[in-house]
């Protein structure tokens, strides 16, 4: 009987145990989809504050489709890109109309997002590079601006920092979202996400489509390309 008895006594530390650490698991887990819920409602609430930018995603989504399999593959062994890739700077790609650079900044993007995922194979991995890209077009009032652009890659990038849309929502809190950011506003916020992300690649498709009246952004833009 006393035999017996250290055995249920035993079952029942080691079922404690499980329990507590079955209790440690789900309130982590319950954790994780809290933070996903809040982001996702903070994301949509932020996006309309910010006059929904034009996203970008389907537009990636049809150039992707022009694409046949290996295109860019040429591009991607370049000594340039390769330079432009693993260190701080610019990029300038230039041709005529019709001559593939959209369907080449599909490539890219395509690439670097794949690339992410290489992080997730190593053990204690760096935080995995940002990615954000936007896609001008003089067909489109909206795919013209800059201040669109700068709107939508801030977003973007602010779903990939560590402190996801901390930045923006404190401005617009600070606003009450009754007025929207100014350009130096999101310039300002632009440099403090680039500073909290490990490393970041912009890409900028046909950036001489966007309004004369932005010229002066140009420059700027592209000093944010990698």
């Amino acid at each position: 009987m006393d035999k017996l008895n250290q055995e249920l006594d035993a079952f029942g530390a080691r079922f404690g145990t499980n329990r507590l650490v079955d209790l440690a698991i789900n309130q982590r887990a319950n954790a994780v989809i809290l933070e996903k819920v809040h982001n996702a409602v903070n994301e949509d609430k932020l996006e309309k504050w910010l006059a929904s930018p034009p996203d970008m995603k389907q537009k990636q989504r049809e150039t992707e489709k022009t694409r046949k399999e290996g295109t860019g593959r040429w591009f991607f062994e370049r000594a340039e890109f390769v330079e432009w890739q693993d260190n701080a700077g610019s990029l300038w790609i230039e041709g005529p109309s019709g001559a593939g650079k959209s369907v080449l900044s599909s490539a890219v993007i395509s690439k670097l997002v794949e690339d992410k995922k290489l992080f997730r194979d190593v053990n204690k991995p760096p935080p995995p590079p940002a990615v954000a890209f936007f896609y001008f077009d003089f067909r489109t009032k909206e795919t013209q601006s800059v201040e669109s652009a700068l709107r939508r890659i801030i977003l973007q990038l602010s779903a990939q920092s560590p402190y996801p849309y901390k930045d923006l929502d404190e401005h617009y809190s600070l606003s009450k979202g009754q007025t929207l950011p100014t350009i130096k506003d999101l310039h300002h916020i632009l440099q403090r996400l680039l500073q909290q992300l490990r490393r970041t690649y912009i890409i900028l498709d046909a950036l001489d489509e966007c309004a004369s009246e932005d010229i002066g952004w140009r420059v700027k833009a592209t000093e944010c390309s990698a």
